[in-house]
């Protein structure tokens, strides 16, 4: 009986440490390069803030044209800083790198990009 208590505990605490919050921040800043080079704005609501997708809206040709000419994410390195926020370091294709800072947003990883 001992056994099926800690079997339970152990059940618990592994569905504690999977992101049930859906995708990390790593992840989520892939989505949201892919979105922006192609101009998907369903998809760009799943991986922003509201501030990001309205910054966005005014700047998506210029933001699309930038993505492209950089050649696209090769790699996305996140360093957690707290629960709520993380900075992902973006680099490119081109050899650029970008630090990009994400943040919880109703239990969600969401790209926040300052105007």
């Amino acid at each position: 009986m001992k056994w099926l208590l800690h079997l339970a505990g152990l059940l618990c605490l592994a569905l504690a440490f999977t992101g049930c919050g859906g995708p990390g921040p790593s992840k989520v800043t892939k989505q949201f390069f892919t979105a922006v080079e192609k101009g998907d704005m369903a998809e760009l609501h799943k991986c922003a803030t509201a501030e990001t997708v309205s910054t966005a809206r005014v700047f998506k040709e210029k933001a699309k044209g930038w993505v492209h000419a950089k050649g696209g994410v090769v790699s996305a390195e996140e360093t957690i800083i707290d629960s709520k926020t993380a900075v992902v370091r973006v680099k490119f294709k081109d050899g650029a790198t970008e630090n990009i800072d994400v943040v919880k947003v109703k239990g969600r990883w969401k790209v926040s990009i300052k105007k």
